[in-house]
């Protein structure tokens, strides 16, 4: 059995109506506070919202891989990862 998945747009009709708002100013917020994290983590700055999830920004090096399919050596850039952590609380 499959399981179900909520979208952004079941997110943004749970918001409006648990604030008695419409579906645009809801979209609105929901938007803000996706970007303010985004703000956030592209500054390398790890955040954490009590009862919710901490983000963990990461510097991984560059390094070195062996490909699956092919079995040769590939080079992987050095770059910033975003871990996750969900509150215990939230499930």
């Amino acid at each position: 059995m499959a399981k179900e998945r909520a979208t952004k747009k079941d997110l943004v009709d749970i918001i409006a109506e648990q604030n008695g708002i419409t579906k645009v100013k809801a979209a609105e917020q929901l938007k803000n506070v996706v970007e303010g994290i985004k703000t956030v983590l592209s500054e390398h700055k790890d955040l954490s919202i009590r009862n919710f999830a901490t983000f963990v920004v990461k510097f991984k090096e560059a390094h070195q891989r062996v490909s699956n399919l092919t079995g040769e050596t590939v080079d992987v850039p050095a770059k910033y990862v975003v871990k996750t952590k969900v509150s215990k609380f939230l499930v």
